[in-house]
This record gives C-alpha cells, sequence and structure tokens, in this order.
C-alpha cells in the first residue's frame, strides 16, 4: 500500500459513514504512519444528525456524496496540483474545504 500512495497524489475516500470510526479515520490513521502521504481528500456524511426519513438516493444528495458530487469533487481534486500532504473532509455544510495536515 504504501508504494501504491508513493504513485499517485490523491486519494479519494467515499463513505456512507460519518467521519470518526470510519474508512476516512483509517485511511488518514494508515497515512499519518507512511513516508510518501499522498493528498487525501473525502465525499461522505458530515458529522450531524440526519434528520427526515430520508431514502439513500435523497440522504447522499443532501450531504453530498451522490455521484454527481463524487464526480464535481474528483474534478476539482484532478486540476488542483498538490503542494503538501494533507486530509480534506467536504461536507455538503460547508461551502469551502476544512484542510488537516497529518504530517
Amino acid at each position: 500500500a504504501s508504494t501504491a500512495a508513493a504513485r499517485c497524489h490523491t486519494l479519494l475516500v467515499v463513505e456512507e459513514h460519518v467521519p470518526q470510526g470510519g474508512l476516512w479515520a483509517g485511511v488518514c490513521s494508515w497515512a499519518s504512519t507512511i513516508e510518501s502521504t499522498p493528498r487525501i481528500a473525502r465525499c461522505g456524511m458530515a458529522d450531524t444528525f440526519a434528520f427526515g426519513n430520508l431514502k439513500q438516493d435523497e440522504l447522499r444528495k443532501r450531504f453530498g456524496f451522490n455521484a454527481d458530487a463524487i464526480l464535481e469533487r474528483a474534478r476539482r481534486l484532478w486540476d488542483q496540483k498538490p503542494t503538501r500532504a494533507t486530509c480534506q473532509n467536504a461536507s455538503a455544510k460547508s461551502a469551502t474545504t476544512p484542510e488537516i495536515v497529518i504530517r
């Protein structure tokens, strides 16, 4: 896995889970242990309660991780030139993407 991380500049984590304790947390934990860390971004549930009786596609759209949102996020990441290893957690609630430097 560390060899793959050295060859790519960005990992996009998509999950139907809150950030704490899910795939996102595991990937960031792993990335903190390797020497060549790629930029890591996330599409998924925000750390919030989802009000209403939402169907899966409604939930994904509301929280910004349906197919269109994932495609848009991947395109933006592709166009950006990474300058340092970071974990970026995007949620539908924020217009800007917070960055967490993991090195």
